[in-house]
Formats: structure tokens, sequence, C-alpha cells
């Protein structure tokens, strides 16, 4: 996450954001998603406050080659997070969300359907190598613009 750590200077300057926070997590002690994550432990949690809303995104970053495609259950997360918790929160200035991060080269995924990047980026998977310059950038528009 040295990455992150270089970028989200700019990147809190330029959105205006305000305090941000991330978080390790435990493996196998901290957080953890059972059936509807595939025993999921996130290894990072980003907490970022905006004016009054709240943004928690749990981020793992990952090989992905050897996933079970896109319908991989820690790829989907975000859209179970988005489909089935987020409703259930009753705070609404709290906004959940995941991210994949591939250590996979794009090219390295040899999954049996061919998809462009855009088409993982849209699933919440960025590729550290491949977007090296852009990656936490889209991660951030991605969780800002949830709201």
């Amino acid at each position: 996450m040295k990455d992150f750590e270089e970028k989200i200077g700019r990147i809190q300057e330029k959105k205006q954001l305000g305090e941000i926070y991330l978080l390790r997590n435990q493996s196998k002690k901290g957080i953890g998603f059972f059936a509807e994550g595939n025993n999921f432990y996130p290894d990072f949690m980003l907490w970022i406050k905006k004016d009054n809303k709240q943004y928690l995104t749990f981020i793992d970053p990952k090989g992905i080659r050897n996933s079970k495609g896109i319908n991989d259950a820690k790829i989907q997360f975000y859209k179970y997070l988005s489909e089935t918790v987020q409703p259930q929160v009753m705070n609404e200035d709290l906004i959940l969300n995941s991210f994949i991060i591939s250590n996979t080269k794009w090219l390295e995924v040899n999954w049996k359907e061919r998809l462009e990047i855009k088409d993982f980026n849209n699933a919440h998977v960025l590729f550290q190598h491949d977007q090296k310059s852009e990656y936490i950038g889209i991660m951030m528009n991605k969780i800002i613009e949830r709201d």
C-alpha cells in the first residue's frame, strides 16, 4: 500500500476529503465475512470522512490468476455490500464498498471469459502493475461517487 501513501495527499486535497485512515485488518482474527464472502478477511480497511459522510472500504491486494472468474465471491463482495448490507445500514451517512487490488497482471489472467481492464474496474478489480499511475485515483473516484 506504499502506492496509496504516496498518492493520497494529492487526492485528499483535490477531492476536499476530511480525515483518511488506512487500517490493517488482522488475518483470521479481524473483520471477516464468511458465507457471503467465502471466508473473506480483507487485508485493509479504508475509512474516509468527507463532510457529513463516512466511507468504509474493504481492500484486499491479491493475485487473481487462480480465482474462479469475475463471479468469485471475493470479487463480487462489493455488490453484496451495496445490494444487501447497505440497505440495512441504519446510518445513511455510512457508505460501504470493497475492492480487489490485483498483483496479477491483466494479461496473465487466463479466465474463460476475456475481459477488458474497464470490465474488471467496473467489478472493483484494479491492477496494481498495469494501472500503476491511476488505480488509486480510480478507486477513490468509485468510493466517493457511490453516494
